[in-house]
């Protein structure tokens, strides 16, 4: 037993943490101490930490062990972190108690042993202490079905509480479809082991699960692949509703196998007649034939930019695009634009694509007009156009290392048919 005056080994004032844990919660504590000596000394794993409310009474309170041996040079300071332990209440009642230590040391080869109270580092149990509440879980899908391709694709759960003490949360799979296989991020089979721990997690943390379907799966429908709760503590028999019952949501997936959106140019009644250097609006109507969202424009492509004129207060009402001008050797690869043909052949630079009128996707089934708005050069030959719309729709799915893949289709149904198109006079 350790017996001199002086311990080798001082606790620093409030430098415990977590401060304040709540019943079921299983926290890892950590505790900065400080070598008062003038050599190497050793703090073994049989070091103990521990709470009560009644000191006298054997059982009460809680307590662990050291999770590894640490060694702290002379007059150096280190950071002691202990195994979870369990708080259960009324294994202790709430309130405050200092943080015990019998602390199991080695010093030139001699093992050491003695206890310290240090009343700078309290412990509240239970309470609030200004964060409501400390027992709620939330749990967030992003909206509609996770988009996959065959090979599977990444759903990402957000979960989030307000307290802010680390605990274990336990990641459930419940009602899993036969034809739908899930896997953890660690890839751990879900379906087989549908409960998983996320340990030390706190206030907001994302979780993720990759589902993948089988052959019969149908594409373009959307399944129910399983349920995936998130859940903070055990329910115990007898307890009610509570934050252990946890909290969650079905996940709906869908599998895309293709991103051609329909597209059918509007043929004005009478042919419109438009001067040089005047502009004129061609449209087309777009309608997506599946059962999830299509991106109908490319932001940020080299041969266009997209640049958004004004925003308007509903998101879902047309955005008014600018469009950049680009060398006209881009054009045949560039995602979204307007082909002019004169006698079925190609004309370069006759009509120069000022805007563009359009939402940037289209939702799971919805149909809309879109409007190419376009500039008449003064140097172009009077006479009649073919004009001909083309954009360019893609798919976007996730990757749980951050990896967007996506399935992208032109949409160029005039192209190869020179009497497909809006006819105008150029006077």
């Amino acid at each position: 037993m350790y017996t001199s005056d002086m311990p080798p080994i001082t606790i620093i004032p409030r430098s415990l943490e977590p401060r304040q844990v709540n019943a079921n919660q299983q926290p890892v504590f950590s505790l900065r101490v400080r070598n008062e000596t003038r050599t190497t000394v050793e703090i073994l794993p049989e070091t103990k930490f521990w709470a009560t409310d009644y000191e006298e009474a054997a059982g009460r309170g809680f307590f662990t062990f050291l999770e590894s041996s640490v060694a702290i040079p002379s007059r150096r300071e280190a950071v002691l972190r202990f195994r979870p332990t369990r708080i259960d209440v009324p294994g202790i009642n709430a309130g405050v108690y200092p943080a015990r230590l019998n602390f199991a040391t080695r010093i030139r080869g001699i093992q050491q042993a003695w206890n310290d109270i240090s009343p700078e580092n309290c412990i509240r149990i239970n309470g609030y202490g200004g964060i409501q509440p400390v027992d709620g879980v939330g749990f967030f899908l992003p909206p509609g079905p996770v988009i996959v391709s065959r090979s599977g694709g990444y759903v990402e759960a957000t979960i989030s509480m307000r307290d802010m003490f680390p605990i274990d949360l336990t990641l459930k799979w419940t009602n899993p479809h036969p034809d739908w296989q899930a896997l953890t991020d660690d890839r751990v089979d879900m379906v087989r082991n549908p409960e998983t721990v996320l340990r030390q997690t706190r206030a907001w943390t994302c979780a993720g699960v990759w589902i993948a379907p089988s052959e019969r799966v149908p594409a373009n429908s959307i399944q129910i692949a399983g349920t995936l709760i998130a859940v903070r503590c055990p329910f115990g028999a007898g307890a009610g509703l509570s934050a252990c019952v946890g909290a969650g949501a079905r996940v709906f997936a869908v599998i895309a196998e293709s991103a051609e959106v329909r597209m059918q140019m509007v043929i004005p009644d009478k042919k419109p007649v438009v001067p040089r250097g005047g502009t004129i609006d061609i449209q087309a109507t777009l309608e997506n034939p599946f059962e999830y969202k299509v991106d109908i424009a490319n932001y940020g492509m080299p041969q266009t930019q997209l640049v958004p004129v004004e925003q308007p207060a509903d998101p879902r009402n047309s955005i008014e695009y600018r469009v950049v001008a680009r060398p006209a050797t881009d054009r045949a690869s560039a995602p979204v634009g307007i082909r002019a043909l004169q006698g079925g052949a190609e004309v370069d630079n006759a009509f120069v694509l000022d805007r563009i009128f359009a939402p940037d996707y289209l939702r799971a089934r919805e149909s809309l007009t879109i409007t190419w708005r376009l500039r008449v050069a003064n140097s172009i030959v009077p006479g009649e156009y073919t004009l001909q719309a083309f954009t360019t729709a893609t798919v976007w799915m996730w990757d749980r290392l951050g990896v967007h893949p996506k399935l992208e289709s032109k949409i160029d149904p005039c192209l190869g048919d020179s009497n497909a198109g809006v006819v105008v006079s150029v006077v």
